[in-house]
């Protein structure tokens, strides 16, 4: 039986003043804003927008990577996620992918492509979500405290 890969690290959000947060990520950081129709002062993206963005930068590096082991050049590519919006309760309801592809990719390979990104680690997340829990504790939290 092989033991499932964890994730190594926590991401830790602490207020980066007003409605602006800031995650940390390892030894990065990574900031957090509302608009400023939502209150916030447009400082950074919103985290739904970061979502977007892992998606989008998941799904390039996959077939960048594909595409350049085949020998293909992939610097012209671009991957835009447009994503649909549905309330009560309000979410993402779906996230579109649209992938700009260079001309310099022969369209014969556009089916192995698709097959790359339902691959994604960030498309196979959002295609089979995972399981989530919330628990809440008493007190500062002391990071690198193990």
């Amino acid at each position: 039986m092989v033991a499932p890969r964890t994730s190594r690290h926590s991401v830790v959000a602490s207020s980066a003043g007003n409605l602006a947060f800031s995650a940390s990520v390892r030894s990065h950081r990574v900031f957090t804003d509302q608009t400023v129709r939502g209150g916030g002062n447009d400082s950074a993206p919103t985290p739904l927008e970061l979502l977007s963005a892992a998606l989008a930068s998941c799904v390039a590096l996959h077939v960048f990577q594909f595409c350049e082991g085949k020998g293909f050049d992939a610097q012209d590519l671009a991957v835009e996620v447009k994503p649909l919006w549905r309330e009560n309760p309000g979410r993402i309801a779906r996230l579109d992918i649209v992938l700009h592809i260079p001309d310099t990719i022969p369209a014969s390979y556009r089916d192995a492509i698709d097959e790359v990104v339902r691959g994604c680690p960030v498309y196979q997340t959002f295609a089979h979500a995972p399981a989530m829990e919330c628990r809440q504790v008493t007190g500062a939290l002391v990071l690198g405290a193990a």
